[in-house]
């Protein structure tokens, strides 16, 4: 079983490095905040193919990409860091991966695991 990657910053150069394998996938940021219990710097838990879901954050400045993205992570990352900068603090966003078959409970579970510490889902997270 393959471990987690290292963290890295969500960068088009980072993006196009994630192979075309399946598996979940974590975003953060370098400033950690306060969730109903407790702090986390967690923004996302995502799975499935990676490239194809990580990529979709490249040129993340290019709403015209946003109609090709089902999900609304991405808009809501770009305001994040919008509102973020205009409060003067330099945000950055990071991600990592893991690869597995078992992607759908790997996810489950790692959401679980963030709801039962912090008593709710990461931010950029819908409760299913």
């Amino acid at each position: 079983m393959q471990a987690w990657t290292e963290w890295v910053e969500l960068t088009d150069e980072n993006l196009e490095k994630v192979p075309k394998e399946k598996g979940v996938y974590q975003l953060r940021t370098n400033k950690k905040f306060e969730r109903l219990k407790g702090e986390t710097d967690i923004l996302y838990i995502g799975c499935g193919d990676l490239y194809d879901r990580l990529t979709c954050f490249e040129e993340l400045d290019n709403t015209e990409k946003d109609k090709s993205w089902k999900h609304d992570v991405r808009k809501r990352l770009r305001e994040y860091l919008k509102y973020m900068k205009k409060k003067g603090k330099n945000v950055k966003i990071e991600f990592r991966y893991h690869i597995t078959g078992e992607y759908e409970d790997k996810e489950n579970k790692l959401l679980d695991e963030f709801e039962n510490e912090h008593l709710e889902y990461p931010p950029f997270n819908k409760k299913k």
